[in-house]
């Protein structure tokens, strides 16, 4: 299974922005849709990416 541009562009504007909600807002869609994108990536890679703050990433 791969994972689609889509569920990059979530993690990258939540890495970026240091919130879930805050990159729902500017993608303009619902915290949860990203929220289940980039749990879909995280089980794809086979790494947990939102155990770390990501603004730590930052």
């Amino acid at each position: 299974m791969s994972f689609s541009l889509r569920q990059l562009r979530y993690f990258v504007a939540t890495a970026g922005l240091g919130q879930i909600s805050q990159a729902a807002v500017d993608l303009s869609i619902s915290q949860s849709a990203v929220t289940t994108a980039i749990k879909d990536l995280e089980h794809i890679v086979g790494v947990g990416c939102s155990c770390a703050p990501f603004t730590a990433w930052t």
